[in-house]
């Protein structure tokens, strides 16, 4: 009966760019086949199957539910869908400036050769923002916003060949001892398919108040005693103004 097998499942629909067909022989009636289709703000599905046999077709819809993420991103018991690398660019003569380049692309263990879109939050080092116009969008990244310390990037998708891309920043608040930053990347539409990575600039984290004071860095140093408090992750702020110093501490 096996040998009478010829099927053919044409997927279509208003909103899709392409054909979605399926050929079922002898040769692979059991096996899975697959296909990943756009997404549209208001879209039908057409199936339609022509031929001799027998198949089981299953549509799948993966969405985003904002309540719901934080949750599924501490899940870190799940599997890494992304590999994630990350390169720090800083130097020590130009405290203002770090850079970072940041390489992705889906993992072969998803057994999908495209993803969904991808959202990828990267955390910016204490004291530092996104240049202004420092990353372009294009065919690859559809937006960018920032916030709350964080550059966010919406990539139409990934595949498992690797892209990378440089996130410039500069300084615009006078944090010393600046401690890791997360950059966290996932699915949006399928949130724990994700990876995420910390990072530091050791030049950053060397950096003390007396590099923003100057010589006479008495005028920086906190009067807190530091045995009587528990400090964690302590950063120091100084402004001068008119002569005037405050010194703000930070715990």
């Amino acid at each position: 009966m096996s040998q009478d097998v010829g099927l053919t499942v044409t997927v279509s629909g208003t909103g899709l760019t392409f054909l979605a067909i399926f050929h079922i022989d002898s040769t692979n009636l059991l096996l899975l086949q697959k296909q990943q289709i756009e997404v549209q703000q208001s879209m039908s599905v057409n199936v339609k199957a022509v031929g001799n046999g027998f198949a089981i077709f299953q549509f799948n819809v993966f969405y985003n539910v904002k309540n719901k993420l934080s949750r599924r991103r501490r899940d870190t018991g799940n599997q890494e869908g992304f590999d994630l690398s990350i390169a720090v660019i800083d130097n020590v003569d130009d405290l203002n400036h770090v850079s970072l380049h940041i390489c992705t692309r889906l993992l072969e263990n998803q057994n999908m050769s495209q993803s969904g879109m991808v959202l990828m939050e990267v955390g910016l080092l204490s004291g530092f923002i996104l240049v202004e116009d420092g990353i372009a969008t294009n065919e690859m990244i559809k937006k960018v916003e920032t916030g709350s310390g964080k550059v966010f990037l919406y990539l139409d998708s990934l595949s498992t060949s690797q892209v990378c891309l440089d996130i410039p920043a500069i300084r615009d608040s006078k944090i010393s001892n600046a401690q890791d930053a997360v950059v966290l990347i996932y699915d949006y539409y399928e949130p724990s398919r994700m990876a995420v990575r910390t990072y530091r600039s050791g030049v950053m984290q060397r950096v003390s108040s007396c590099d923003f004071c100057g010589k006479d860095c008495e005028l920086c140093r906190s009067t807190v005693n530091s045995s009587a408090v528990p400090i964690h992750h302590t950063a120091v702020v100084t402004s001068i103004f008119a002569g005037v110093l405050f010194l703000i501490q930070l715990i």
